[in-house]
């Protein structure tokens, strides 16, 4: 072997460049804010099991209470990875006005344990953002809320189980 560098040797080089650029470009586009009057960026198809969780939700059943069924369009969600452990989890938000509060949007945060999917979080809150500190290897997540008489964040920090 001689040490030269060969043309096969360098597409090799620049295609393992290409794909951990692509894939750290893509990271860096995964949405970390969300507003209760803003639509998620890029909405990611919601996985079924998710979807059966959601039905079950109180809010959703009381807004479903002679309405038919709960539909998927009924929801948005985006693909984030809490914990960095390259499974997608998912925020998912309310987008029928019947399971809105006044200045609040219930959200759902789900954690991907191998296609199960843990709820680990459940709001009402007019802001929700995934923070790039951690605790217990999981991003913190501020909840933001406004109402008549003050305005207010509170940092939410997973326990193991669940946002506390």
């Amino acid at each position: 072997m001689t040490g030269k560098i060969t043309r096969k040797g360098l597409q090799g080089v620049f295609l393992l460049f290409l794909i951990t650029f692509s894939a750290n470009a893509l990271q860096a586009q995964e949405q970390t804010v969300f507003g209760a009057e803003e639509a998620i960026k890029s909405p990611a198809k919601i996985p079924s099991p998710i979807l059966r969780q959601l039905r079950r939700d109180g809010r959703v059943r009381q807004c479903v209470a002679g309405k038919g069924a709960v539909k998927n369009s009924w929801f948005s969600a985006a693909a984030v990875d809490l914990n960095g452990d390259q499974e997608t989890d998912y925020v998912v938000k309310a987008v029928n006005p019947c399971l809105f509060g006044a200045n609040l949007a219930p959200f759902w945060v789900f954690h991907n344990l191998t296609h199960r999917y843990s709820l680990v979080l459940r709001a009402d809150t007019l802001g929700l953002e995934i923070m790039p500190e951690t605790t217990e290897d999981y991003h913190n997540i501020k909840l933001s809320r406004t109402t008549a008489v003050e305005t207010g964040e509170s940092i939410l920090k997973f326990d193991g189980a669940k946002y506390q």
